[in-house]
């Protein structure tokens, strides 16, 4: 679904001959002449809108697990091939089906089937408001999208959810963006039915109303005006727990002061009902449900005049939670599980942002006062609070001051049995709402646990960010205790599969911890599609490099905009893409949202050092001084702005000034640049000694010994071999030039069976581009030819074109396939590329000797090459020599 705006603009709108797949209401199938094609079977339904909503190609496996995945490999394609059967036996007008199949794939083909959304875009595009109103038709939406495809499978109801978490709200956005583009409400007539017709979408869309009740206003039509406001006061109500925001109070009071002469000023009975029922219930606006809220956020996405997601943090404005103090000396949880209940709450209100989570500790620990949160940190506000226990009750009483003046705006004490805590939160992100966000926000969902889960919970959360191993399994091990006592705790899940999978990044790949991830992700998508930290955990158990990974980290930050974490994954994901402008974009994102969150500082100075963009840690070196950042991190910035300027003896001088602990070993935030800087110097005896690699790992890099079989005790499985950022590099490249390539081959074999399934798992770890010459050598060496250039090609789709903006590494990995299909030519004018770019060999990914990476083995004696060669180890020598005067080992 996240391409539909592009198959809109490369549609061109208007096509006549397609078939509707009709997801507003019950499924529907129709022609191009809109009569209705039935299609009997459920599951058959459900592959036919998978498979238009997906694009033009999918993969068999990937429609097999999604609709059938409760049954083993051969029944579940059986299923499938019944399916497709079909599908094949509807009226499909005499053009024959749209829906091809090969043994691996299945295709749409292009123009003969679109989504009913995607035909309502393209009306709105070429701006056929007659027939984009019929297209909607107010009588059509049944509440929620194919209400009748529920229940089919898990696998299936989560994509549904997903689906529907994004739309209809994304298509409304952009329906408003062509209203006001196109001045649509110049004929109040045809604008009105329109937006009654959008209004049936979502009644709970107060931008709708505001254009709705301007309209009315407009042609003096006092009774629609007040219908149209106790709607919205009762659909809010209703759905909610909530009342219209300031933003659309402030309109509807304003258009009543204008209203043309003669016009009463009543104020409908059904609203004066709403009204005095929340005054006799006002427990419900804090204790009721917070519901998913995307359409109120789908703008960042696919309208045209919007900001992508990338660029949407600006405007609203910043709130500083601090700790909060006080708590029971029998319960010291309270306090924590209150804080970290209350500021999950104000993240998933789309109106407000939340200063990031390290900055906002750091000025609370200086003592920062209210100018020096605005000045040095950027928050606009600061919300402090008490906590206290009174028998079975918690009592938080809370502050918020203005950062700009420092003046008290607002105190409120609340109180809640100590089991139903989750009510004050909901209280005070309600306040907050009303008081500060522009548009009211919508909030996601309500989830609520025991005070002692929350406990173990937040501990947990303080633990993950540290970047230290030891905290990482301690947060593991709080997390499981934490879903072992509330199954149902989807935030739990979701941090239990961030953390094995932070746990899981030592020197081999672990498989079942990895699979452990993958489960506990999947539970808390299911528990809650709309929470942003399941999306971040499914991303990271996917693999930053897939598409799926960058997706979900879209949805994550437009579901919580103020999701530090997200927008670095974001970031980090988008590097991997080689779409660097967007990287630095969310990096910088997050940096806003926390200017002392030193992990995506670093994403942002590792693009700059690899791009030569000195200016740009320049900048992160002033933003993270004027926030008060500690020597680890400015030493971290320092040594990257000595990488952007190709100055590698500086970078280790620099780094050597506050990125070691007192036992010499590095400082977390330090970690990559100590990696670049002594790996692109040959200095791999000191790289182990500063990040506490295995004994061994050196002289697996310098090709002098060959991968162990175990580590740390444990056997490395033969998908491990391969799945390896540290390992599987070195060790694949030492058995080839070991002469070992049948053993490196029956590895391959044993962990993936087939190229597929090579290709798939290590483009989810990032390995595919560098390792895939160096088995595809081995292949060929043992008369696999044909299979060792398929995965030749998969590499090189994966870099991209070669013309473009690539990083030093992405080139050499290039060079190192060109090198493996025999393009000798081509492979040593792009290695000269990457050389005369500064890249250098780091020891990992390639040798510093070149002529030790098997792809190159055939240039050994080629003039170009062993010149290339050369200049590299000139290169590093001079460096070191320089390292040497300045600072001696």
């Amino acid at each position: 679904m996240r391409l539909l705006q592009e198959k809109v603009r490369a549609s061109g709108g208007g096509q006549g001959h397609r078939f509707e797949v009709g997801t507003l209401a019950r499924f529907c199938l129709r022609a191009p002449d809109g009569a209705v094609i039935p299609v009997r079977g459920r599951k058959t339904r459900a592959l036919l809108l998978f498979l238009t909503a997906s694009g033009a190609r999918v993969s068999r496996e990937s429609v097999a697990a999604l609709l059938w995945s409760d049954r083993g490999g051969d029944q579940a394609r059986a299923s499938l091939r019944q399916c497709l059967h079909e599908l094949r036996q509807l009226d499909w007008g005499g053009h024959g089906c749209p829906i091809g199949a090969d043994g691996e794939f299945i295709v749409v083909e292009p123009g003969r089937l679109a989504l009913d959304l995607l035909l309502i875009r393209e009306k709105a595009e070429s701006g056929d408001l007659e027939g984009l109103t019929a297209a909607l038709g107010a009588d059509r939406f049944a509440g929620r999208l194919v209400d009748d495809l529920d229940g089919l499978d898990n696998e299936f109801d989560q994509w549904l959810r997903q689906l529907r978490s994004r739309e209809p709200g994304e298509t409304i956005d952009l329906l408003l963006s062509a209203y006001e583009r196109r001045g649509w409400a110049a004929d109040v007539g045809a604008a009105r039915e329109l937006l009654a017709a959008i209004e049936a979408l979502d009644p709970c869309r107060e931008d709708v109303a505001r254009l709705q009740l301007r309209l009315e206003q407009q042609a003096g039509e006092r009774e629609a005006f007040d219908r149209r406001w106790a709607r919205l006061v009762l659909a809010l109500q209703t759905e909610l727990g909530a009342s219209p925001s300031a933003a659309t109070g402030r309109a509807h009071a304003d258009l009543q002061a204008n209203w043309p002469a003669g016009a009463g000023t009543r104020v409908p009975e059904l609203a004066k009902e709403v009204a005095a029922s929340r005054r006799r219930r006002p427990w419900l606006v804090p204790g009721l449900a917070l519901l998913a809220g995307a359409a109120a956020v789908g703008a960042i996405s696919w309208a045209p005049s919007a900001p992508s997601a990338e660029t949407a943090i600006s405007a609203p404005p910043v709130v500083a939670v601090l700790r909060f103090e006080g708590g029971a000396t029998d319960q010291p949880f309270l306090g924590t599980g209150l804080w970290s209940d209350v500021r999950t709450a104000l993240s998933r209100n789309t109106g407000l942002r939340l200063l990031g989570q390290v900055t906002t500790d750091a000025g609370a620990k200086a003592g920062f006062s209210a100018g020096e949160w605005k000045s040095r940190a950027g928050a606009d506000y600061v919300l402090a609070g008490t906590v206290a226990r009174e028998g079975g009750t918690v009592r938080l009483t809370v502050d918020l001051t203005r950062t700009s003046d420092g003046l008290l705006l607002w105190r409120e004490s609340f109180a809640a049995p100590l089991d139903r805590q989750s009510v004050i939160s909901a209280g005070i992100e309600g306040q907050l709402r009303s008081r500060l966000a522009p548009d009211g926000g919508r909030r996601a969902i309500d989830i609520t646990t025991t005070s002692a889960v929350l406990a173990l919970y937040s501990e947990a959360r303080g633990l993950l960010g540290s970047g230290k191993d030891e905290d990482q399994l301690r947060a593991r091990r709080l997390l499981q205790k934490a879903v072992a006592s509330d199954p149902n705790y989807a935030p739990g899940w979701a941090a239990l599969a961030e953390a094995d999978y932070r746990v899981n990044s030592g020197v081999i790949d672990d498989t079942a911890l990895r699979e452990e991830a993958r489960r506990a992700s999947q539970r808390a998508l299911t528990l809650a599609p709309e929470l942003a930290d399941a999306h971040v955990a499914a991303a990271l158990t996917e693999g930053l490099g897939t598409a799926a990974a960058l997706q979900r980290l879209r949805t994550a930050v437009r579901l919580d905009p103020s999701h530090v974490q997200a927008w670095k994954w974001l970031g980090d994901a988008l590097a991997r893409q080689n779409d660097r402008t967007a990287a630095l974009t969310a990096y910088e994102a997050a940096v806003r949202l926390d200017p002392l969150y030193w992990p995506a500082m670093t994403g942002m100075a590792e693009i700059a050092a690899d791009t030569r963009k000195p200016a740009i840690v320049d900048g992160l070196i002033g933003t993270a001084a004027r926030a008060g950042a500690g020597a680890d991190v400015m030493a971290a910035l320092r040594g990257y702005r000595a990488l952007a300027g190709g100055d590698l003896s500086g970078a280790v001088v620099q780094l050597s000034r506050g990125g070691l602990d007192n036992a010499g070993r590095t400082q977390p935030a330090a970690l990559l640049a100590w990696v670049q800087a002594l790996g692109r110097l040959d200095l791999v005896e000191r790289l182990h000694k500063v990040v506490e690699c295995p004994p061994w790992y050196p002289a697996l890099l310098r090709g002098k010994i060959g991968p162990p079989a175990s580590v740390d005790g444990k056997a490395i499985s033969p998908a491990e071999f391969w799945m390896s950022f540290y390992f599987s590099h070195a060790a694949s490249r030492a058995l080839f030039n070991a002469g070992e390539t049948r053993r490196l081959v029956d590895i391959y074999r044993a962990g993936f069976g087939d190229a597929d399934r090579f290709i798939e798992e290590t483009r989810r770890t990032q390995q595919l581009t560098g390792l895939a010459p160096t088995l595809a050598m081995a292949l060929t060496a043992e008369g696999s030819d044909g299979e060792a250039r398929y995965i030749l090609r998969a590499a090189e789709r994966e870099i991209g074109d070669p013309r473009g903006e690539l990083s030093g590494e992405d080139l050499a990995d290039l060079a190192s396939i060109k090198a493996a299909q025999g393009e000798r030519g081509q492979a040593l004018k792009i290695l000269g590329r990457a050389v005369h770019s500064g890249w250098l060999p780091g020891a990992r990914t390639k040798p510093t000797d070149l002529a030790e990476e098997p792809a190159f083995k055939d240039l050994r004696s080629v003039p170009a090459f062993e010149s290339i060669r050369r200049q590299v180890r000139t290169t590093i020598m001079r460096e070191r020599a320089k390292l040497q005067a300045i600072a001696p080992a």
